[in-house]
C-alpha cells in the first residue's frame, strides 16, 4: 500500500493498481478517458516522487523531464506527490460549428483562444466545463486558429452523445495537446509513395494529412482507403473524389463489407484490400503508411504489412479506443 497526495489529500493505492483506479474508486475528481495508456486524458504531473517509468512511455523526452505521466499505468513502488497540469498547457475554446456528416458522424469545428502549435493528424484532448474529457484527431490544417473533428457517435458516450445533440454553439471547452506522431512530416522525400488507411473515423486525422501534403507540393503517388460497413458510412465520400480529381497525384479507394460495391473501390476487409494492392505494387519498403481506427484494424494490419517488408520506421499508426459507457448504478 503507498499513498499519493493530490489536491491537498492524502489517498491510498493498493500495490499492483493504478494511481487512477484507486483515485476514481475513492470518488476523486479525475479526468480520464480510455484508461489504457492511448487517450493521455488523464496525464498528471509528478511533484515529488519517483514515477514509475511504464507510466512514462511514448511521452516525449521534455514531457518527462516535467515529470508528467500517466497514471492509468502508473502502479507505485513509493509514495507520490502529484498535481493537475498547469492551467497554461490548456487551450480555451468555443464551438463554432457542428455539421452533420452522416447519421453517425458529426463535423465539429472548435474556435481556438489562441493559435495551436499541431500537425494535421495529431489529437487532442477535448474537456468539457465538467471535467468530462476524450480525445479527438485533428482534421484540420496546421496553420489555422479553427480545428476540424469527426466526431462518431458512441453508444452510450457521454460526450460524443452530448456534442451530437448538438451542444450549443458558442459552448467553452478546453484543449490538451496536440499530441501523437501520425502526421505528415514536411522535411520527407517530395516523391516518395504514401499509403493511407482507416475506417470509420479514422478518416479524420488521413484526411487532414492528405491534403497537408498536397498542400506541400508532394509529388509521389498519395493513395487513401477507407473502409466502412457499407456507403453509408463513406460519409466524405463526394469530398475524397473530388481531391482526387483535382489532384492526378492522389488517389482514393473505398471499401465497404457489406452492399453495393462504391465506384473504384471494393468489397470485403479492409487490410486485405490494402496488403494485397501493397503488394502488387512492390517496392513496400518505399512506402510510407498511415493507418488509423480501431485498435484491431490498426495493430493487425500493421503487423501485416511489416511481415510484407514495410520498414515499420515507415509506418505511423494511430489506434482509436473507445472509452467504456458508465457503469449503471443499482436501485
Amino acid at each position: 500500500m503507498f499513498e499519493v497526495t493530490y489536491r491537498n489529500r492524502l489517498w491510498s493505492v493498493p500495490s499492483g493498481q493504478t494511481v487512477l483506479d484507486a483515485l476514481i474508486e475513492q470518488g476523486a475528481e479525475v479526468s480520464y478517458g480510455c484508461r489504457s495508456g492511448v487517450c493521455r486524458s488523464c496525464t498528471l504531473v509528478a511533484l515529488e516522487g519517483t514515477v514509475p517509468a511504464s507510466a512514462q512511455v511514448d511521452l516525449s523526452p521534455a514531457e518527462r523531464r516535467q515529470g508528467l505521466f500517466l497514471p492509468c499505468q502508473c502502479k507505485l513502488d513509493g509514495p507520490l506527490v502529484v498535481g493537475d497540469l498547469d492551467a497554461r498547457a490548456e487551450t480555451p475554446a468555443v464551438i463554432l460549428r457542428a455539421e452533420r456528416l452522416s447519421e453517425r458522424v458529426l463535423g465539429l469545428v472548435l474556435q481556438l483562444e489562441r493559435p495551436l502549435d499541431h500537425s494535421p493528424g495529431q489529437f487532442v484532448t477535448l474537456l468539457r466545463s465538467d471535467g468530462l474529457a476524450r480525445s479527438y484527431s485533428i482534421a484540420s490544417g496546421p496553420r489555422s486558429t479553427e480545428l476540424e473533428f469527426h466526431v462518431g457517435l458512441v453508444d452510450r458516450g457521454q460526450m460524443s452523445g452530448w456534442l451530437h445533440e448538438p451542444a450549443p454553439l458558442g459552448t467553452g471547452v478546453r484543449l490538451r495537446g496536440p499530441y501523437g506522431k501520425c502526421c505528415y512530416d514536411e522535411t520527407m522525400p517530395r516523391d516518395a509513395p504514401l499509403t493511407l488507411a482507416g475506417v470509420g473515423t479514422g478518416l479524420a486525422p488521413l484526411w487532414g494529412i492528405v491534403r497537408h501534403a498536397l498542400d506541400c507540393d508532394h509529388r509521389g503517388p498519395i493513395t487513401l482507403y477507407h473502409g466502412a460497413r457499407s456507403l453509408e458510412g463513406l460519409y466524405l465520400d463526394r469530398a475524397l473524389r473530388a481531391l482526387a480529381e483535382a489532384h492526378p497525384q492522389f488517389t482514393y479507394r473505398p471499401s465497404v463489407l457489406q452492399g453495393e460495391v462504391p465506384s473504384g473501390g471494393s468489397l470485403g476487409p479492409l487490410p486485405a484490400t490494402v496488403l494485397g494492392e501493397l503488394k502488387a505494387k512492390g517496392s513496400l519498403g518505399s512506402h510510407t503508411v498511415f493507418l488509423c481506427g480501431e485498435p484491431t484494424f490498426v495493430h493487425g494490419l500493421r503487423r501485416s504489412l511489416f511481415l510484407a517488408g514495410c520498414s515499420l520506421g515507415r509506418i505511423f499508426a494511430d489506434a482509436f479506443v473507445t472509452t467504456p459507457p458508465p457503469t449503471p448504478t443499482a436501485g
